[in-house]
């Protein structure tokens, strides 16, 4: 019988199966595998919010191979992402394969590398519960304010509008404090560029913190494992690191410290590159 391993990624899964080579089978669960249904709310906020999750439609064929899969095989190994997203994927396939989630069968790799690989399946772990209920409060919170929020502001001041855990919290913040800024500001001009290169360095940081890591993530699941190489610089993928690390370690910190050093000298030299300190004079 083979051990069974279960990635995120079809691209990665090759990868990891020429590096792990007979007796394993390498499957890929194309990202999350349940979810709080799109229909309805899904969270039961009487019952301490309870979430209600369905297999993910269009994915109940893989569930099922999955299911048989793992039925046939020796072990099961999940070795989804190394963050909070990945770890929760492997908590739902724990529940979906009647897999005991203190078991020894979660693996990550941090580094798709005959190395890292090697590594990643010689120090199995139990799901961290604490990584998967940070996922679940955000995914939560996400569904709440979105669901209730977002039809008020459509019906009642424009057709569209809509509301986010981190925008409607960021529009209140203008709109409090922005008018008091202006109004007390002794070089309004000055002010004024202040105002506008914040508004660029928060766009920065968010596709910087954000948009840039996910794009290389996903880049490094569906096209090349390559990719992966590059989202683990990011700042995004060290914060996971440190949340999920159990034992903080030099070679951690170290990494940590040097990624942290780079984005802040780039950022430094871009900020001075498009900003000239004659504009706050």
């Amino acid at each position: 019988m083979s051990k069974l391993v279960i990635v995120e990624s079809p691209a990665k899964a090759k990868t990891i199966q020429k590096y792990l080579g007979k007796g394993y089978d390498v499957i890929a669960s194309m990202g999350h595998v349940r979810d709080l249904p799109e229909n309805r709310l899904s969270v039961d906020v009487k019952k301490h919010f309870q979430p209600k999750y369905t297999v993910i439609k269009g994915k109940e064929k893989l569930v099922e191979e999955l299911e048989k899969m793992a039925d046939k095989s020796e072990a099961v190994f999940l070795a989804t992402d190394p963050d909070r997203e990945g770890e929760a994927i492997s908590w739902h396939l724990a529940y979906l394969l009647k897999l005991d989630p203190e078991d020894q069968n979660r693996v990550t790799f941090n580094e798709i590398t005959k190395t890292g690989v090697t590594n990643g399946m010689a120090h199995p772990r139990g799901i961290d519960i604490d990584l998967v209920n940070a996922q679940q409060a955000r995914r939560i919170l996400d569904r709440l304010v979105g669901y209730k929020l977002s039809p008020f502001l459509s019906q009642k001041i424009r057709r569209g509008l809509s509301a986010g855990r981190v925008q409607s919290v960021a529009v209140r913040l203008v709109v409090e404090y922005l008018p008091w800024v202006y109004k007390h500001g002794d070089d309004m001009a000055a002010r004024e560029h202040m105002h506008n290169a914040s508004n660029m360095a928060g766009i920065a940081f968010l596709a910087l913190m954000v948009g840039v890591p996910a794009v290389l993530n996903n880049l490094g699941k569906y096209v090349n494992p390559a990719f992966h190489s590059l989202y683990h610089l990011t700042l995004d993928y060290m914060g996971g690191q440190v949340i999920s690390a159990q034992n903080m370690d030099w070679a951690l910190m170290s990494r940590c410290w040097l990624v942290g050093l780079a984005w802040a000298a780039l950022s430094t030299a871009v900020g001075l590159f498009f900003f000239s300190r004659r504009e706050i004079n």
